[in-house]
């Protein structure tokens, strides 16, 4: 089977378990297209694929004030700062949408609404692996509404959800 595995960023604990599964599935002869911005060497023998994003500031699930001005937790953007991101990840998908039988997206936030579009009008099955790090922001009362609503509308649509946690 070909497929794309999409996330936000590297990540630190979601984005190992995202190089984990793309590394399963490799050794169980998928081809695996593995993309984020800023990928790097990202999973020998998968197609690695960095996403250009048009700003210099990184998306993120968690805020590390260490990083300063570089990164911006996703959930805290407003519509239409977060919309603008959307673009980057869609285009990415869409380059490899034809070579692909099915998408897994990593998290609830940009990569499941490009997920989610891309696939859809592609006539592709996607799966969304989520984790906390996407969903317990809106329980904090972050996600703006208008984010909130596509972002449910990619989960309920999904042909299958993974997770690892009952917290999800």
């Amino acid at each position: 089977m070909r497929i794309a595995i999409i996330l936000l960023n590297k990540g630190r604990g979601s984005g190992e378990v995202a190089r984990q599964h793309t590394r399963f599935l490799l050794q169980q002869g998928h081809q695996v297209y593995f993309m984020h911005p800023e990928i790097g060497d990202g999973v020998q023998g998968a197609h690695n694929i960095d996403i250009k994003l048009h700003s210099d500031i990184m998306p993120v699930h968690e805020y590390l004030p260490s990083a300063g001005e570089e990164q911006k937790q996703v959930a805290s953007m407003d519509f239409d700062e977060m919309m603008a991101y959307l673009p980057d990840y869609e285009k990415a998908l869409s380059n490899i949408i034809d070579d692909v039988d099915i998408v897994i997206g990593h998290h609830a936030n940009i990569t499941a609404i490009a997920t989610y579009r891309i696939a859809s009008e592609n006539y592709k099955p996607y799966v969304l692996f989520l984790h906390g790090t996407g969903i317990e922001p809106r329980h904090l009362g972050k996600w703006d509404d208008r984010s909130w609503d596509l972002i449910k509308k990619a989960v309920e649509d999904a042909k299958g959800i993974i997770v690892t946690t009952e917290y999800v």
